[in-house]
């Protein structure tokens, strides 16, 4: 099995600038949408690619490495599985990154809403934002900008949001 290349090999600043993901290999271009994350099942690392369901309980990142033209693939565990939202933000160290479902931000304005958990509505078929402070929800689009830093996530970083 070829070695799982890392987020920032696979996606470059000017691909999110343009709303889409470069994959090499067989898939070529596809949306940020289409694009997951998960922990692998062993060794808790996390791992970006496209997702694939071998059976009602058994999850795969796969992604297309043209180089070593191969797959290289992941198992990872279903309750870590997060779906890109299509958004951006800071990490806050200079660098844009893709908002995934699960991830912690923190969007500094003068109400001070606190941290916010990004989430899918199913029923609206959206994602928000959901505000610690005061639980209210907000539009994902509005956390999408420069000013708003991803802090964590739901799964490392269980104490940032309760």
């Amino acid at each position: 099995m070829s070695k799982m290349k890392e987020l920032d090999e696979i996606l470059t600043v000017p691909d999110v600038i343009q709303g889409k993901m470069v994959l090499e290999g067989l898939f070529g271009e596809i949306r940020l949408r289409g694009l997951f994350r998960g922990k692998d099942i062993l060794s808790e690392d996390w791992y970006y690619g496209g997702l694939v369901q071998e059976t009602p309980d058994r999850y795969f990142l796969v992604q297309a490495i043209i180089k070593e033209s191969t797959l290289a693939y992941r198992e990872v565990a279903e309750k870590t599985i997060c779906q890109c939202t299509g958004h951006y933000a800071s990490n806050g160290k200079g660098k844009i990154v893709p908002l995934f479902e699960g991830d912690i931000v923190s969007y500094p304005n003068e109400r001070d809403l606190g941290y916010g958990k990004i989430f899918w509505d199913k029923s609206k078929a959206k994602f928000y934002i959901r505000y610690e402070r005061t639980s209210e929800i907000g539009k994902i689009d509005l956390v999408s900008s420069s000013e708003s830093i991803v802090v964590g996530n739901i799964f490392d970083d269980k104490y940032l949001f309760s």
